[in-house]
């Protein structure tokens, strides 16, 4: 076995143990991505990578964003946060450097991609058996129930409701893909597994009480069911579905009384006035913090406050306004603000084509996987800033690059049934 195919063979296996260690601890996480910079370095051919680079603008799309924030750099007043901002980012630059040149990506057949995606959901279902057995801990021997719900659910692992919540329905979606593609070559066995796993992280998600990653959840959901049973001309069965996955919401929601609380307090808000008492929850907040973030980048359109003064301007504002979130020092909790209070409206329009372009080659290539991954992660986007914590930087960059970049080389529009792989592995 020479050298490079060694090396192509642990290029897939350290892919493995990045979506592997993804919902666990970062600096696992750091360390495999480290690993997989190592084995591209390994692998030489860095003329083919320039090539590759020079031939491929998807490359430079999705690294633009980090070259503003560097950009961003020179007129920035907090160096130091600054630089810890770059290397939280760096994985915008090195995932689609490395799986958009690296030669061992054009490797990797349809069955190992396959395990690729399935691993990410086999590592969200151990972490979401070791958070529920540590909530059911609580309830059983303490009488906490508190443990089994939002973010005291993943706080074992210290995994932040909403974005626990992101990778659980990415996992849904992932399940639900292979189902569709390959319902016919899947043995009855395996069909129940998958369906029993749905169904599991559905409750767990529904636990997890994620409001705006719910909503992104019913409005795909409901868009593909309708697409796809009108396609295969099954439209009453499509409804039928949408109808039990409506319901069962519904359900959850008046059962628990702390995921009740969650929605009807939304109802209940004055959006005209700060977020105190009664009127403290995740809308009233927000609108407070995206009222700093729109008045920063008002101020400063085009180039932003620099790479390292976000924070800092949202603080004085958030003192000029008596809103407590100085306190714990929220960000903007929206990453079009955040891009744009940071580096502009360059920023702004750097941060939309790395959406906007993913999602309109996904659509005409019928990558649907792919363009549900573009369509969640871009929605909760508007309540979230994705791009500022490591498990979201990490997730999108890693599977962006990995749809982008091995679809050029296997369409997976046509699925990944076992004919396939088989002709493939």
């Amino acid at each position: 076995m020479n050298r490079q195919v060694i090396i192509q063979k642990l290029f897939f296996y350290t892919l493995i143990l990045i979506v592997i260690t993804l919902p666990f601890f970062v600096i696992l996480n750091s360390a495999s991505i480290i690993l997989l910079f190592a084995l591209w370095l390994a692998e030489g051919n860095f003329y083919e990578k320039i090539i590759r680079f020079k031939n491929n603008p998807l490359i430079l799309v999705f690294t633009s964003l980090y070259f503003l924030h560097l950009f961003g750099m020179f007129y920035t007043e907090n160096i130091a946060e600054g630089k810890f901002i770059l290397e939280k980012k760096l994985s915008i630059l090195i995932l689609p450097l490395i799986l958009g040149t690296s030669n061992a990506i054009t490797t990797i057949t349809k069955k190992q991609f396959k395990k690729i995606l399935l691993a990410f959901v086999v590592a969200c279902f151990a972490a979401s058996v070791i958070c529920l057995s540590n909530g059911l801990y609580h309830y059983f021997f303490y009488h906490e129930i508190k443990f089994l719900f939002h973010h005291k659910l993943g706080l074992i692992l210290n995994f932040h409701a909403i974005y626990f919540a992101i990778y659980i329905v990415f996992s849904m979606f992932i399940l639900l893909w292979f189902l569709l593609n390959n319902w016919n070559d899947y043995k009855l066995f395996l069909k129940i597994i998958f369906i029993s796993l749905l169904i599991y992280f559905f409750l767990f998600f529904l636990l997890l009480s994620a409001r705006m990653v719910l909503l992104s959840f019913l409005l795909i959901i409901f868009v593909a069911v309708i697409f796809y049973s009108w396609k295969k001309r099954k439209l009453k069965i499509g409804l039928f579905s949408l109808f039990i996955v409506l319901s069962t919401s519904l359900f959850f929601l008046q059962k628990f009384d702390f995921i009740k609380k969650r929605y009807t307090d939304l109802l209940n808000s004055k959006l005209n006035e700060r977020p105190n008492g009664a009127n403290d929850n995740g809308l009233t907040v927000r609108l407070m913090k995206w009222k700093c973030s729109l008045k920063g980048i008002k101020e400063n359109f085009i180039l932003g406050v620099g790479t390292g003064d976000g924070q800092d301007y949202l603080q004085v504002c958030y003192v000029e306004k008596d809103f407590w979130g100085q306190l714990l020092r929220y960000n903007s909790h929206n990453q079009y603000m955040q891009t744009g209070l940071s580096v502009g409206i360059l920023g702004i329009l750097c941060f939309l084509s790395c959406i906007i372009i993913p999602a309109v080659i996904s659509f005409r290539q019928k990558n649907y996987l792919y363009f549900i991954f573009i369509c969640l992660f871009s929605f909760c986007c508007l309540t979230e800033s994705m791009l500022e914590t490591h498990k979201g930087t990490v997730f999108y960059t890693l599977f962006n690059s990995l749809f982008a970049f091995y679809s050029l080389h296997y369409p997976l529009n046509k699925g990944l049934s076992s004919k396939e792989n088989s002709s493939n592995s």
